[in-house]
C-alpha cells in the first residue's frame, strides 16, 4: 500500500476494500454491487475512489485547515460544517448562476437556438460505469469504501475534492447531489481527483426532461459539453443521451 492510499484510509476511517494493480473493471463493479446490496443492510453506502498523489494532496489541503490536531472528530466536524453550509444553498439559484458565469464569454449562447443547444440526435443509453474502469490500463490502487451513512449526497463531504478551476466545492457538490438524488435517485458511485460519477434509479425519459437535466449538467460540470465528444458537445446532444441513461459522468480539466 503506498503512502497516498494510507493517508486516504487514515483520512476515511471507515471499512474498505482494496484492489491493486488491476484492469478488471467487472471484477470491481461487481464488488461495488455486492456492497451497495449488503450497504442497505447494515448502514452504509460504497463508493470507489481512485486512488492518486493529487486526491491525497487534497485531503492534506483538509486537514491543514482544520484548527488545531486534525483528530477523527475535528474531520467529523469539517464534513457536519460542509453538509450544514450544503443545506443553505438554492441548488437552481446556484445552477443558475454557473450557468451564467459559463457562458459569460459567448453571448449568442442565450439563444436557446444557438449552437451551444445544437439539435437532438439518436443516442444509446448509458447504464455503465465508465472511468477508470474500462479495462485498458491497470490503476495501482483503488479503494471501496464503506461510507457510514445512508444520506447519499453526503459522499462528497467525505470525498473532499473540488474548489479548483471550475470544479465546484465540496458544500456546492453535496447541495446538488443531493437535488439529484431527490428528482432523479442519483448517488455518487466513483470519485478520484477530477471525476465524479453518478448511478441513478430515475432518469429522464422525454427530450424535455433530459434538455433540462442536460442544462444542470452542464451547469455543474461545462468541460461535460466544452470538452466532450462530438457526439455530446451541445446542450442537446447531451440530453439525448442523458435520455434512459442511469449513469453520469463528469470530469473538469
Amino acid at each position: 500500500m503506498t503512502n497516498d492510499c494510507q493517508y486516504i484510509l487514515d483520512y476515511l476511517d471507515c471499512e474498505y476494500e482494496l484492489f491493486e494493480n488491476t484492469n478488471d473493471g467487472a471484477f470491481i463493479v461487481e464488488a461495488y454491487e455486492r456492497m451497495s446490496k449488503q450497504g442497505k443492510q447494515d448502514g452504509f453506502i460504497p463508493l470507489i475512489i481512485v486512488v492518486s498523489n493529487v486526491l491525497a494532496e487534497m485531503f492534506e489541503y483538509v486537514l491543514e485547515e482544520i484548527e488545531d490536531e486534525p483528530s477523527p472528530d475535528r474531520i467529523h466536524y469539517f464534513r457536519q460544517q460542509v453538509i450544514k453550509d450544503a443545506m443553505q444553498i438554492h441548488v437552481p439559484q446556484l445552477l443558475e448562476q454557473r450557468w451564467k458565469d459559463s457562458i459569460a464569454d459567448e453571448d449568442e449562447f442565450d439563444d436557446e437556438h444557438s449552437d451551444l443547444y445544437g439539435d437532438f440526435i439518436p443516442a444509446v443509453a448509458e447504464h455503465e460505469l465508465y472511468s477508470y474502469l474500462n479495462g485498458t490500463v491497470p490503476y495501482s490502487e483503488i479503494i471501496i469504501a464503506r461510507i457510514p451513512t445512508m444520506a447519499a449526497w453526503e459522499l462528497a463531504a467525505w470525498v473532499p475534492m473540488g474548489g479548483f478551476n471550475d470544479c465546484p466545492p465540496p458544500e456546492e457538490q453535496v447541495a446538488v447531489f443531493k437535488y439529484w438524488y431527490d428528482h432523479y435517485g442519483a448517488i455518487p458511485a466513483i470519485v478520484s481527483h477530477d471525476t465524479w460519477e453518478l448511478k441513478l434509479t430515475l432518469p429522464p425519459a422525454d427530450n424535455h426532461v433530459a434538455e433540462l437535466l442536460a442544462r444542470e449538467h452542464f451547469a455543474f460540470c461545462s468541460d461535460r459539453v466544452y470538452q466532450a465528444e462530438e457526439s455530446t458537445a451541445t446542450i442537446r446532444s447531451l440530453a439525448s443521451h442523458l435520455k434512459h441513461s442511469t449513469a453520469w459522468y463528469f470530469w473538469w480539466d
